[in-house]
């Protein structure tokens, strides 16, 4: 999909042509805990439950109006899933880890030392590493996804949308990123990424009026 291959110059381009506001760019440093899903057709309802993981890095704010602010950045987040079975009892885990580079719509007031949003936007991902792990009362292992093949698509396009409360300096929020290209790189079946995101950020270089 050239879409999800442009997406992270677009990003870029658009963030820094809009000029900013005397509430002033600012570059942030973001992390927090994922939450990791797989749903599609080809995905049975209840097989899979979360890969619980961590992402990082930073986010760069760009105010364009009282109300309205451009958002993109780039961070490693942690996805996947996991499956349960018995007889005998143990689990599995896909995981599947990325940089992924958002590009969002911010909603909410851009000056104040309390400020609510809502955000709403796109992300790429490409993946760093994919790994399968398996463990039962015999034992366990661990490879590659390719070695075990069983491989991911190297990239991934989402759709993203959350909220977020910021106090001075600092952010807090909560974001959803829902997979909208399949995982499998032969496409042959429908399986997307889902990930749950609660973060804080911490910004610097902002000016306020």
């Amino acid at each position: 999909m050239q879409l999800a291959r442009l997406a992270p110059t677009v990003a870029l381009a658009a963030l820094l042509a809009f000029p900013a506001t005397a509430a002033a760019q600012s570059i942030g440093l973001i992390g927090g805990a994922s939450f990791g899903n797989v749903a599609g057709s080809d995905v049975p309802g209840g097989t899979f439950s979360n890969r619980n993981g961590f992402l990082a890095g930073i986010i760069l704010d760009n105010p364009v109006g009282d109300i309205v602010g451009l958002r993109s950045g780039a961070y490693y987040i942690q996805k996947g899933a996991k499956i349960e079975f018995t007889n005998p009892d143990g689990e599995a885990s896909v995981k599947g880890d990325y940089i992924e580079i958002p590009f969002l719509l911010v909603i909410g007031p851009q000056e104040g030392n309390v400020r609510p949003e809502a955000f709403v936007g796109g992300a790429t991902a490409f993946k760093v590493s994919c790994n399968v792990s398996a463990s039962d009362p015999t034992g366990s292992f661990e490879s590659t996804c390719a070695d075990f093949g069983a491989d991911i698509r190297s990239w991934d396009f989402s759709a993203q949308f959350g909220g977020a409360l910021n106090i001075g300096m600092v952010r807090v929020g909560a974001a959803y990123d829902l997979g909208l290209v399949t995982i499998d790189p032969n496409e042959f079946l429908d399986v997307k990424s889902r990930a749950l995101m609660f973060f804080a950020t911490v910004s610097f270089g902002v000016k306020r009026r």
